[in-house]
């Protein structure tokens, strides 16, 4: 599991920069780099470190949980090995309905 994975997974309880600072925070209770690639101890690691301080946490220690089972079943795959997601072509927006013209007296 990358360290964007487990961004991702915090962010679903926290914004954006507080993800950041909570994963270096785990990371170091934990004792593990946050740099990444973790393996599914270390996530189970840190889902502890995050349980044991944070408030309102149970969902996203759950996801975490999950993901560190995944990771233990998966073997890790290569950057190299990836293949680059196709990008979504973005919905055209429907244009707003006119009002009528206020009528004029």
């Amino acid at each position: 599991m990358t360290a964007d994975e487990v961004l991702l997974v915090l962010q679903g309880r926290y914004d954006y920069y507080s993800a950041r600072t909570v994963l270096k925070e785990i990371s170091a209770a934990a004792a593990v780099s946050a740099d990444g690639p973790f393996d599914g101890a270390a996530v189970g690691k840190m889902a502890d470190a995050l349980l044991s301080g944070g408030q309102r946490v149970d969902a996203v220690v759950d996801a975490l949980r999950e993901a560190a089972a995944g990771a233990k079943k998966a073997p890790a795959k290569k950057a190299a090995e990836k293949k680059p997601a196709a990008e979504k072509k973005p919905a055209a927006k429907k244009p707003a309905a006119k009002k009528p013209a206020a009528a004029k007296k």
